[in-house]
């Protein structure tokens, strides 16, 4: 095998070891994100905004006490909303967010975090909180479509959730502004139902497709299972693959991912089966 870790073209699969420690270069910085990065023949690798990229979901136990279960608050920043209802006391239209990695008091651990909730509230502390929504963690913009009839709640809240609950703390909180009313009505809204879009990070082409990844280790903190991808559309100038865990999506803290099908790092296309070597 080669020794400059990394996988050769034609590889799509990446199997993980269990146990994997979901660590990083830091110590205080947990991997929330698996990363693929195209490896060309010039010797150079391509940079984390164009990488292939998926949350990283860590599977645990459930324990006997659910407040163990539930996930810690993840920050969130830049939220916005822009009601386009011109119905009074009902809402619609696209909400966005980002995860706020840069908050030092409160470094981002998505491994308990399955989705995130989105609804409204009485106040910035999510007091009186109806849900609107659920979307998968990695999810960073939706369109409430139709409109919802949010009462007398004026604060959009976004809360990191399981299926054992809510965090304890909202993630975020904006007071949105109504669109002013063209009618008003007293009739019951329909039932809510929602579009959901992901924005992309992958560009045709240029990085690896359709990644997928689920641990299959029930610790807490470790990880186990099998990296998934589909190749470039052009591989021609692509040598290999080089699979990657780290702290955001721009690789901050990355640490590379070992195969126990090859001696190092790297995957070489043509392979679809690799192991990570436990930490």
């Amino acid at each position: 095998e080669d020794s400059d870790n990394f996988a050769v073209v034609g590889t799509n699969a990446f199997l993980l070891y269990s146990p994997t420690a979901r660590g990083t270069t830091s110590s205080t910085h947990p991997a929330n994100w698996i990363m693929v990065f195209i490896q060309y023949k010039d010797g150079s690798m391509q940079s984390a905004d164009l990488a292939g990229k998926t949350p990283l979901q860590d599977q645990f136990e459930a324990s006997k006490n659910p407040v163990f279960d539930i996930p810690s608050m993840v920050p969130v920043t830049d939220i916005t909303f822009a009601d386009t209802s011109s119905s009074q006391y009902y809402m619609q239209g696209e909400v966005s967010w980002a995860i706020d990695y840069d908050d030092a008091s409160n470094p981002v651990d998505l491994s308990k975090v399955e989705y995130w909730w989105i609804g409204v509230a009485n106040g910035y502390d999510g007091e009186n909180k109806d849900l609107i929504m659920q979307v998968p963690v990695g999810t960073n913009k939706v369109v409430i479509d139709p409109r919802f009839n949010f009462g007398d709640r004026l604060y959009l809240t976004i809360y990191a959730s399981n299926q054992y609950g809510l965090a304890t703390d909202p993630s975020g909180t904006i007071l949105f502004t109504e669109m002013p009313n063209m009618t008003f009505t007293t009739t019951a809204g329909p039932t809510t139902t929602w579009t959901i879009t992901t924005t992309s990070t992958q560009t045709p082409g240029m990085s690896v497709n359709a990644l997928e990844f689920t641990d299959t280790d029930v610790i807490a903190y470790r990880i186990g299972g099998v990296i998934q991808w589909a190749p470039p559309v052009d591989i021609t100038y692509v040598t290999g693959y080089r699979a990657m865990m780290a702290n955001n999506a721009e690789n901050d803290y990355g640490v590379y991912l070992w195969s126990a099908e090859v001696e190092d790092d790297t995957v070489p296309v043509g392979t679809n089966a690799l192991t990570i070597l436990g930490y």
